[in-house]
């Protein structure tokens, strides 16, 4: 249960992720279209939406799209919201897990390892020591696993519309995270020392 529970997270991460990279795209067209109203009818895309869909008034079919690309944000940021509950509840429900088999193994030993160490102190142990490792270890992996996943489609995204531009700004972020990262690793060593 605990496998299938972990694959329908992933599978959820993968539709968060392209669900964001979706409303990205969704985006630049309408700002496009916003910016040079004429791009209706040069656009062989936006003219057959505009006559399949009926419309006969540009300003309707610009609010249309808007509540479209409105519409599709929530909905990205409502599943959003139910994969983070998802999230939080699978390492929740794994915190549980632990610390019942942990639990078991404890009560399963000999009687004599009772007698050196009182019963309170197993249950302090194992609720302090499973909820650190739940909630160090495996809530941020999670997390790091779900925002790589986002960062990765909106980033094939990005290569996609326009490679030298993403290129360009990908490089920028790097030496700019590289700098930060070795400004505070000098600041921690002086402070350090």
């Amino acid at each position: 249960n605990e496998r299938k529970s972990l694959l329908i997270l992933i599978v959820m991460m993968i539709v968060m992720a392209l669900l964001d990279a979706v409303g990205i795209a969704s985006i630049m067209p309408l700002i496009t279209l916003v910016a040079d109203p004429e791009l209706l009818r040069s656009n062989s895309i936006l003219s057959y939406l505009y006559e399949r869909l009926g419309f006969t008034e540009t300003q309707y079919f610009m609010i249309f799209l808007v509540a479209a690309v409105f519409i599709l944000l929530l909905t990205s940021i409502g599943f959003k919201a139910v994969t983070n509950y998802a999230l939080v509840r699978f390492a929740m429900l794994r915190e549980y897990t632990l610390g019942r088999n942990l639990m078991e193994s404890y009560l399963h030993q000999p009687y004599t390892s009772f007698l050196n160490r009182h019963s309170a102190d197993y249950g302090k142990t194992i609720l302090s020591e499973v909820s650190g490792v739940v909630h160090a270890g495996m809530v941020p992996l999670l997390d790091v696993v779900a925002q790589s996943a986002s960062a990765f489609a909106i980033l094939t995204l990005l290569i996609l519309v326009d490679y030298k531009t993403a290129l360009i700004c990908g490089i920028g972020f790097i030496l700019i995270y590289g700098f930060i990262v070795k400004s505070i690793n000098q600041l921690i060593t002086t402070i350090s020392h």
